[in-house]
């Protein structure tokens, strides 16, 4: 007769063998639902009878019409300016050098699974615009911890102490004009833009000095 030792374990295996195919089955019959599910809801999807109008060929916009096209349907991109890029425009005939007038920074070119957010678990990704510039071959400059804030006249770079108070000023600034939409409410400010409301902020914590300032700047122009 055989050793019955050798026989103790055949139990658990084939339960364990057994739940295995259970499982592969579940997972194959959840597949099917699903894509029974998609092809019903795609059913129910009207298709455009027409091209799809996307408005505004700035990132966003570029992204949803190339989207859109992917798809198989034509698209017509509606762009007040005469180029592209929305916010995203570097200036290259002003100065001597390339000046960015829009979007120009990316902040968290790379993962940290370690930074906590409001779903710690998950840490912070990657802004997928880094990711983008990556597949495109586009060259990053990586900042420093401290961006030097320069003089508007001289083009030196201003001194600590006056780089502080700047910076000061910036942060009261913004939270004023965040307490005014809050105090006003979103309806209460939606006809006026960012400008305007730190225009006027500016206006009511500095007075004269901010309004000599833009008449100086209007005269050099």
């Amino acid at each position: 007769l055989a050793d019955p030792e050798q026989f103790k374990d055949v139990e658990q295996k084939t339960a364990k063998k057994a739940a295995a195919v259970e499982k592969e089955k579940a997972a194959a019959k959840a597949a099917k639902d699903a894509a029974k599910m998609a092809a019903a809801a795609k059913a129910k999807k009207p298709s455009p009878g027409g091209p799809v109008i996307v408005v505004g060929a700035g990132p966003a916009g570029l992204a949803a019409a190339r989207m859109v096209a992917h798809h198989g349907y034509k698209v017509i991109v509606l762009e007040a300016r005469d180029r592209v890029g929305g916010r995203v425009y570097t200036d290259t005939s002003s100065l001597s050098v390339p000046v960015d007038m829009g979007a120009s920074i990316i902040t968290g070119t790379e993962a940290d699974p370690m930074r906590r957010t409001g779903m710690p678990w998950r840490g912070v990704r990657a802004d997928p615009s880094a990711v983008v510039a990556q597949q495109l071959g586009l060259a990053l400059h990586k900042l420093g911890d401290k961006l030097p804030l320069y003089d508007g006249v001289t083009g030196d770079i201003v001194d600590e102490a006056t780089d502080a108070r700047v910076e000061r000023a910036r942060d009261a600034l913004m939270d004023r004009a965040r307490l005014r939409v809050d105090r006003e409410g979103a309806e209460g400010v939606k006809a006026v833009s960012l400008a305007e409301v730190l225009a006027d902020e500016l206006q009511q914590q500095f007075g004269a000095a901010a309004a000599d300032a833009d008449d100086a700047e209007e005269g050099a122009e």
